[in-house]
């Protein structure tokens, strides 16, 4: 979505579908290596539902690989992602159940505690 100028009318709001097929949002964890076989790497909600996040790859600081599964279903979809130079990360997804398509996402590092529940105590 965003604005555009048209003449005579003024600014309006414009939606394109080929920025917005599909939203989502998620959380990628840095656990201990000795955890990593009893927890997932993290996860993923999108308009599909909420999915685990396994076999998290980011050896290389310019290439991001996972695995996505969703909780509700048996298969798989694999990511392969490379960063771009206006620091976004675009790819693509591959499954058997769904085909393949392209990905285009940021990543936003955040510390520890911005995952925890904030205290009603502490300003905001």
């Amino acid at each position: 979505m965003g604005l555009y100028v048209v003449p005579g009318e003024g600014t309006v709001a414009v939606f394109r579908q080929r920025l917005e097929t599909c939203l989502f949002s998620g959380v990628l964890f840095a656990w201990p290596l000795e955890l990593l076989e009893v927890r997932d790497e993290g996860t993923i909600m999108d308009e599909f539902g909420v999915s685990a996040v396994r076999h998290l790859n980011v050896a290389n600081p310019d290439r991001l690989t996972f695995r996505k599964q969703y909780l509700s279903r048996r298969d798989t979809i694999d990511y392969d992602l490379t960063k771009q130079p206006d620091g976004s990360w675009q790819g693509v997804w591959l499954g058997d159940a769904v085909g393949r398509g392209s990905v285009r996402c940021f990543i936003t590092p955040v510390e520890e505690n911005f995952l925890l529940e904030p205290s009603l105590d502490e300003p905001t």
